[in-house]
């Protein structure tokens, strides 16, 4: 139970930490808004596009008794589009304020007294780019790894007998 309790505090520390620096403050306000900005357009988008992408999908009911399953499924089609278009939207803010937060975790790095290998070689920008675009490149990779699995994991649970399989892995991961 301490080691918990202990866990627990850590984050209320690194909450103290990084009000305690403004460097960080001001470091970590870019990242937010970009975030912010990308959240904002995906829903825009989002609810401006659903009811034309939903029309396409799912047609009007010939018959009245047709209306409660019409209802059903309208709504679990838009609100699918929603999550896999929020899904999206925060993979590609995520990667446009990567770099951003490359630089607040090695400013955290530097105000702890962290050295990295090659920490002197860090304060040059050519030198921070060439490592944030490394960085960039293996966020990539391991984003389109999760989607693949993720997408698979989502034909899983279409199929019966793998729907459950393909839950548990999507917990798991």
């Amino acid at each position: 139970m301490k080691r918990f309790i202990a866990g627990f505090s850590i984050y209320f520390q690194g909450i103290r930490f990084w009000g305690s620096h403004r460097s960080l403050l001001r470091l970590s306000l870019i990242p937010f808004f970009l975030d912010l900005v990308c959240l904002v357009l995906g829903l825009y988008f989002t609810i401006t596009r659903i009811p034309e992408i939903v029309s396409r999908l799912v047609h009007q009911p010939e018959f009245w008794y047709q209306y409660v399953l019409y209802y059903l499924v309208v709504a679990a089609t838009a609100l699918s589009l929603f999550f896999v278009v929020i899904f999206l939207v925060f993979i590609f803010a995520n990667l446009l304020a990567f770099p951003f937060n490359d630089l607040l975790a090695e400013k955290t790095l530097n105000l702890n007294s962290v050295t990295l290998p090659g920490a002197g070689d860090q304060k040059r920008l050519k030198a921070w780019a060439a490592k944030s675009m490394r960085n960039t490149s293996a966020m990539i990779k391991k984003t389109l790894i999760l989607l693949v699995v993720g997408g698979a994991m989502m034909v899983a649970t279409l199929i019966p007998g793998l729907g459950l399989l393909g839950a548990l892995v999507g917990v798991f991961l």
